[in-house]
């Protein structure tokens, strides 16, 4: 203990202050410094390891709402608005990659898929679904007939097999094979020129199936 901030009597001289008493910017500034440099020192960056260890520890299978309870809404979109019009850099879809390549998910139990099916079930009866476009089916707007694995496969070779949101390759699908998708940028099924057509990873594509006017402009602005 560093004895050089205590007082005659043991008491701490520098930082014990009346209630009410505001510091001066020079006492704020000097506080500011040392904490940086505390958090820049070896003892400060072990804390904050297994400070974020035992965060992660205390969360992991928790959902928002066991976390941060009334405040789960407020949270999930304070992220959300966090990520919008946040153009992805190489190194994070390289992150994003190495995150989920060769990675197996546990498979979901029947009691899980019971009630998901359920749930869904329920959202599009009150059309609030986040698939729901105003009752439209692919009945009632189908693809044309251009709309071939011929033409499918054009674009992904355009692209070079590698998805133009996240960045990750056709071959790098280890765990979960499939081909890529390919989406249409204006949800025309029927405006099947090469140009309104970009290639997606299954998990991009869904992202998109919300929010469709910002991932129009989005997708039209990365061209």
């Amino acid at each position: 203990m560093d004895t050089s901030l205590l007082g005659e009597d043991g008491g701490c001289t520098e930082f014990m202050r009346p209630v009410g008493y505001k510091a001066s910017e020079d006492t704020k500034n000097k506080i500011s410094e040392r904490t940086k440099k505390f958090w820049e020192s070896p003892e400060g960056l072990l804390k904050k390891q297994r400070m974020a260890k035992k965060i992660k520890e205390e969360r992991t299978g928790k959902t928002y709402q066991q976390i941060y309870g009334d405040r789960e809404e407020e949270i999930k979109r304070k992220i959300g608005d966090g990520q919008k019009g946040i153009p992805k850099t190489d190194k994070h879809n390289q992150k994003n990659r190495e995150a989920h390549v060769g990675k197996k998910r546990k498979p979901f139990s029947d009691s899980w898929r019971e009630n998901l099916r359920k749930s869904q079930k329920i959202r599009v009866e009150n059309r609030i679904h986040n698939f729901w476009v105003d009752g439209r089916s692919s009945r009632d707007n189908p693809y044309s007939e251009d709309w071939s694995e011929t033409l499918r496969e054009s674009i992904r070779q355009r692209d070079s097999h590698i998805c133009r949101e996240c960045g990750i390759h056709q071959d790098e699908l280890v765990e979960m094979p499939y081909k890529l998708d390919v989406h249409h940028i204006d949800y025309d099924k029927k405006n099947c020129n090469p140009t309104n057509l970009i290639t997606l990873c299954r998990r991009c594509h869904t992202k998109t199936t919300t929010n469709r006017e910002f991932w129009i402009g989005y997708f039209k602005v990365d061209e």
